[in-house]
């Protein structure tokens, strides 16, 4: 049996998912997984340079990678911008902002019933949007 070599597409990649809250993040990143990516949900900006370091080795299941990071972060998420600056100068990273029109978001919380991340009640999810 020969073995083929490792195909461009397989090299080390380490993308960032973030974006609107109800916009389909989860979504895309399970078609990431479906794409043979390693994937974490919700991943802590401060834990994102050790999992660069990870992925650049290439050991394991880590050398194709996604990330999710969102509201969930709170104020740490204000230090995704310059992290992701230092973090590329060693690292190639992406990032995927994704997003969708207000009324794709309003109607996706009022069909999942679950309250907005950064909505303070009901009744508030178009201020949240």
């Amino acid at each position: 049996m020969k073995v083929k070599p490792r195909a461009k597409r397989e090299a080390n990649q380490l993308v960032i998912l973030t974006g609107l809250s109800g916009s389909g993040k989860s979504t895309v990143l399970k078609a990431f997984e479906d794409m043979g990516f390693y994937c974490v949900d919700n991943m802590p900006v401060g834990l994102i340079p050790i999992f660069a370091e990870l992925n650049e080795a290439g050991e394991g299941n880590f050398s194709r990678a996604a990330l999710l990071v969102d509201a969930r972060e709170g104020a740490q998420l204000q230090k995704l911008p310059g992290l992701l600056m230092h973090l590329r100068k060693d690292h190639p990273i992406s990032l995927v902002f994704i997003e969708a029109n207000d009324d794709a978001l309003l109607r996706r919380y009022s069909e999942t019933r679950r309250p907005h991340p950064l909505g303070r009640g009901p009744g508030h999810r178009l201020d949240a949007v």
